[in-house]
């Protein structure tokens, strides 16, 4: 375990966020970068430094006082190696050894994680998880992702890539994932799910109110005006609510009867809808599964937000204990 402050790096497709925080959990400095994502890894890498040491500064403590850095990456990352085997946000990254890059350039210790484990070992130690030994962390927004705490430890599997929840096979003649499958998961239940559905039916010539909700007419529809539909009493966002709902609680079902966590975290865009989604697919899910672990399990909502990935790779480094 660290002793002092340390990084914690969020690295996204699009912005990347470092932040310097205490093992306790209290966050010293921050900086925002964009990710140049189709520069490859080694500007990629650059820029995290520059991320890095910004957050640095802002937290008043030089970057050579830092010992260890945590890194979240949304794909296959292998924690044990420090190799990032692929990621949907990075494309062309295949088996890059990220961690051993950024150890290079910043001098210290370095240990990558997949981003919804980090988000896993965020909320046990430091959000809505804190003192659960066995608990599930769900993200559901534009895929769904899971990462898998079994005895107060990460559960990477094997492989290192365990966790990969949104990939399992509800529908197996269901729509095409983004994965290449058919009748993951991710493709009934994700933002994107919601929204295909909701396009595929207006396409079709269903009567709705939903693109009305759009603020800028020039846009794509999003999972945000079906929800925002079906508040107001729309038909086909109410169909495509409960159908999403219906999913999730399967989903769950599915989760509790293999794991029988008693607590499941549940983040990312579609959790913000949480009063209209959520209930319904609890009661499915409570009767879907067996009875007794359904009736220990519970579901809370994520608290830390956008710093999830960020606090969950100070967690990794500040407590080595959780995955080792």
């Amino acid at each position: 375990m660290a002793d002092g402050p340390v990084l914690g790096i969020d690295l996204g497709g699009t912005k990347s966020l470092a932040i310097v925080a205490t093992p306790e959990g209290e966050i010293l400095g921050s900086s925002y970068k964009e990710t140049p994502a189709s520069e490859g890894p080694d500007a990629v890498a650059d820029v995290l430094v520059e991320c890095a040491t910004e957050a640095a500064s802002s937290a008043g403590i030089p970057l050579s006082k830092i010992e260890a850095a945590g890194l979240a990456v949304a794909g296959i990352v292998d924690t044990r190696t420090g190799i990032v085997h692929v990621s949907p946000n990075l494309e062309g990254w295949n088996n890059v050894p990220v961690g051993s890059m950024m150890q290079k350039r910043l001098s210290m210790r370095c240990i990558l994680v997949n981003d919804a484990n980090a988000g896993a070992l965020g909320e046990m130690i430091y959000g809505a998880g804190v003192g659960i030994k066995d608990q599930i962390f769900i993200t559901i927004s534009t895929g769904i992702g899971g990462g898998i705490i079994i005895g107060g430890k990460l559960y990477t599997g094997a492989s290192g890539a365990a966790g990969e929840i949104g990939h399992m096979v509800i529908e197996p003649n269901g729509p095409q994932c983004g994965c290449g499958n058919y009748g993951c998961w991710e493709a009934l239940a994700s933002g994107t799910a919601i929204a295909r559905k909701a396009v595929e039916a207006i396409s079709s010539g269903r009567s709705t109110t939903i693109p009305s909700f759009l603020e800028d007419q020039t846009e794509e529809l999003s999972a945000i005006e079906v929800f925002e539909a079906a508040r107001a009493s729309d038909p086909l966002a109410e169909e495509i609510v409960a159908q999403a709902s219906f999913y999730i609680g399967i989903g769950l079902a599915n989760l509790i009867n293999l794991f029988s966590p008693e607590l499941f975290v549940i983040g990312g865009g579609v959790s913000k809808e949480w009063d209209t989604i959520m209930p319904q697919s609890w009661k499915i899910a409570q009767k879907k599964a067996f009875s007794i672990p359904a009736q220990k399990a519970r579901i809370e909502k994520a608290v830390l937000e956008d710093y999830s990935g960020a606090m969950g790779a100070v967690a990794l480094v500040s407590h080595k204990y959780l995955w080792s």
